[in-house]
């Protein structure tokens, strides 16, 4: 298993989900009688338990109190540090759509889509059975505690016998949308194939083979950088802001001095601006102590910023695609949404394009200063700038904007080469098809239980 983080460490993960920032207090939740629910279920979407969360936010015990249940019902009396050597085999992942608000070292190994033995399971199954039991939250607003329970209880009863009769369906819309799947992954790396591979010294064509070396090289990449190296290069983002800031006001300075006419307000700005660079000189030194060097050529710190300006858009990309979450619910799986329900999001979507815009003119001003300074640079792609909000709002969350260079602050093959980005998606997810054929088999062996 994953070496757990110690609590002390920042979680920016954490911080980027609103439901699991509880930052509420005990007055927040004293008129409420219950305030949610934590549920499990199996990979067929079938509800096996529910927590009433009560007088809290989401909290850590839930999901433990709900596998102890589950583990009670297997063996109520389980001796404890059963077959220890078994253990590494026990798999965390997060559902595919809320993987992508995770950062990329949470992905490499939480995303079902990178890692083995998941199939595609798309980890979404309590996300439909929320939406399934949403007709309720009307009635039950203003319910008394046992109403509202019990019909919780009888709704959830009704959407597992529905799903067992189902089953059959279920099972073939998996095996089809699978072989439909598969066929279109393969189509597009047949074409990968057959392209010459820059980087084979022999000049031969990209191979499967290449792809997975390149997906250990990735992995290996993520494992060598810690979260120290990103909080430090966090603070290199800010000193190299501030060092930007106090050259322009440098040379705003230089270029306006005929317009000042007070000496003493003249030394009185060029002692500031000296004392906030010998202050900015002494923090350059306490960040680079201790064997860590400093970004030495203006390359370097353009590109920390350029890092710094990506993973801002991504943090307002990740709200975007969670605001229009509903109304895609709503297009794509029937959910109801009301107009003024619509309108409220609609309003909300463009009460944030501002903010959105200033972002996208930050990045767009320092990836041009960065490719006039450097024409010749590997580490981006050109295609998607300047960068625009209508091709921003569009992007999805893995698209190859966001798995490049700049954020991986890499030149290697698997961080600068869309082909090669292309050829381990393809290789990876061949590989979760032929689990999920696997799994589709090993349901089909199973004899089910009579009624």
């Amino acid at each position: 298993m994953a070496e757990v983080a110690p609590f002390s460490q920042k979680d920016r993960c954490t911080e980027s989900h609103k439901a699991a920032d509880d930052k509420q207090n005990q007055s927040t939740w004293k008129g409420c009688d219950d305030t949610g629910l934590m549920g499990c279920c199996c990979r067929h979407d079938n509800a096996i338990y529910m927590a009433n969360i009560s007088k809290s936010g989401e909290q850590r015990c839930f999901p433990l109190a709900l596998i102890d249940r589950v583990l009670n019902d297997i063996e109520p009396d389980r001796p404890r540090n059963l077959m220890k050597e078994h253990r590494p085999r026990i798999q965390f992942a997060t559902s595919v759509f809320h993987s992508y608000v995770h950062e990329w070292f949470c992905q490499v190994d939480y995303n079902p889509r990178l890692n083995t033995g998941w199939g595609m399971l798309d980890g979404e199954g309590l996300e439909r059975m929320w939406s399934f039991l949403s007709r309720l939250i009307g009635p039950l607003r203003y319910s008394t505690r046992n109403h509202r329970l019990g019909s919780l209880a009888h709704l959830l009863k009704h959407h597992n016998s529905r799903s067992i009769n189902c089953l059959p369906r279920w099972l073939k819309r998996k095996f089809n949308n699978a072989i439909k799947r598969r066929r279109l992954v393969l189509k597009d790396l047949s074409e990968l194939l057959q392209k010459r591979n820059p980087y084979s010294s022999s000049g031969r064509c990209y191979t499967r083979r290449f792809f997975r070396k390149q997906w250990e090289h990735q992995r290996k990449f993520k494992n060598e950088s810690t979260a120290d190296q990103e909080d430090r290069n966090e603070k290199l983002v800010s000193l190299c802001k501030r060092e930007s800031a106090i050259e322009a006001m440098r040379k705003r300075l230089s270029e306006s001095y005929q317009y000042f006419t007070d000496a003493e307000e003249v030394n009185k700005i060029f002692d500031k601006i000296r004392s906030e660079a010998e202050k900015l000189e002494q923090e350059w030194v306490d960040l680079t102590e201790g064997g860590h060097p400093a970004p030495d050529s203006e390359e370097k710190k353009l590109l920390l910023l350029l890092w710094s300006a990506k993973a801002d858009l991504y943090v307002e990309a990740v709200e975007l695609r969670a605001e229009k979450q509903p109304i895609v619910e709503a297009r794509t799986m029937g959910r109801h949404l009301g107009t003024k329900l619509q309108q409220k999001i609609l309003k909300a979507i463009q009460g944030r394009r501002a903010a959105v815009n200033k972002l996208i003119a930050t990045f767009n001003t320092t990836f041009e200063k960065y490719i006039t300074k450097y024409p010749q640079q590997r580490v981006a792609d050109q295609s998607s700038y300047p960068l625009t909000y209508e091709a921003f709002s569009k992007m999805p969350l893995d698209d190859k904007f966001w798995n490049d260079g700049l954020y991986y602050r890499s030149d290697a093959p698997w961080a600068i080469d869309s082909d090669v980005q292309s050829g381990i998606h393809g290789v990876l997810l061949l590989d979760r098809i032929q689990e999920e054929f696997e799994l589709i088999a090993q349901e089909l062996f199973e004899q089910w239980p009579g009624p």
